[in-house]
């Protein structure tokens, strides 16, 4: 949190002299003082350009293209209508880029290849960052004063640190031996996420353990969201809540026999994320809320329902998120 508001304050600063930006991978970038037409590597940025400047983003990214389904109907068929990209991991071609002339590419600090791209592509390219909550503040706000909305910027960033205020009054009270061993299942069981990922900060902002917080690991197997694990560590390490980041990631682990020791599965503490509510992409704020529910039970009682429709009010202007949708597992 504290890196996240040292980059923005820098960012802010540097904002007022109307040409170079600190960005939230510490790079400095130069920006034109105008920013007229934006294209996005990566389904974050895609998303949070829409909302803030809908109307300068020439360019959809196979991603974001995939991730529609809480967005108006009308604004979803109108980014389908738009040229289609590849995100920063694959699908780039440069011919592509440098015909839609964009005035500013926007990617993630964890894009290996930001110079690179910014010379391939003869364009100035922004990371910004999704690898904790405070880093999406931080990236709203950047955003919003960028792209000439510094008023929904502040609006949208002030609502998420509102709801993480909310969260850390609760994990706060919450003793450090009373803090849950959380172990966080991707598709497949014995993989998981490093100490450095949204998933894992958000268990530890919700008032959890994460297995990996206290292993010993490189940066990029803390950073990656996709760490293959000993199935024997993690039983020996006996997580007390299991989050799976789906119901067959879920189903697997209730019905395999080698986890029946664990004390989350005995105490059926093994919870699949919801669909909305997930622990990453956007709409990690609302997983973040979900997770406290299920850690301190006792404490927390988020109502994921209010909750998921004030969010997507604000961050996908969509009234018509229905109650089921809400609390559908993945």
């Amino acid at each position: 949190m504290a890196r996240a508001s040292a980059m923005l304050l820098a960012c802010a600063l540097q904002l007022l002299q109307g040409a170079e930006v600190i960005d939230l991978a510490g790079r400095t970038v130069q920006v034109p003082e105008q920013v007229r037409r934006v294209s996005c590597i990566h389904s974050t940025p895609s998303h949070l350009l829409w909302r803030l400047a809908p109307a300068k983003q020439i360019s959809i990214d196979t991603q974001f293209r995939d991730r529609l389904h809480t967005l108006p109907a009308a604004e979803a068929q109108r980014l389908l209508d738009l040229p289609l990209t590849g995100i920063y991991r694959g699908g780039i071609h440069r011919e592509q880029m440098l015909a839609l002339r964009p005035d500013l590419i926007i990617s993630l600090s964890k894009d290996p290849a930001l110079d690179q791209e910014q010379l391939d592509f003869a364009t100035p390219v922004l990371a910004i960052s999704k690898d904790s909550l405070g880093d999406y503040v931080a990236s709203i706000r950047l955003l919003g004063r960028l792209l000439g909305n510094p008023g929904d910027g502040e609006l949208l960033a002030s609502y998420w640190e509102e709801r993480m205020a909310a969260v850390a009054a609760i994990a706060g009270r919450i003793p450090d031996g009373r803090r849950p061993r959380v172990y966080y299942a991707q598709r497949v069981s014995t993989s998981t996420v490093g100490s450095q990922t949204i998933m894992a900060s958000i268990i530890r902002q919700a008032g959890g353990r994460s297995f990996l917080d206290s292993m010993p690991g490189t940066v990029l197997q803390k950073e990656s969201e996709s760490v293959t694990v000993s199935l024997e560590d993690v039983l020996a390490w006996d997580p007390e809540v299991i989050i799976a980041a789906s119901t067959a990631a879920r189903d697997d682990i209730l019905a395999d026999p080698r986890w029946s020791s664990t004390a989350a599965v005995r105490s059926r503490r093994v919870h699949a994320v919801l669909r909305l509510a997930m622990l990453d992409r956007v709409q990690c704020l609302l997983g973040l809320l979900w997770t406290a529910n299920i850690l301190h039970p006792a404490h927390a009682s988020f109502d994921m329902v209010a909750e998921g429709r004030r969010f997507y009010r604000m961050m996908s202007l969509n009234d018509g998120i229905a109650a089921e949708q809400m609390l559908e597992a993945q």
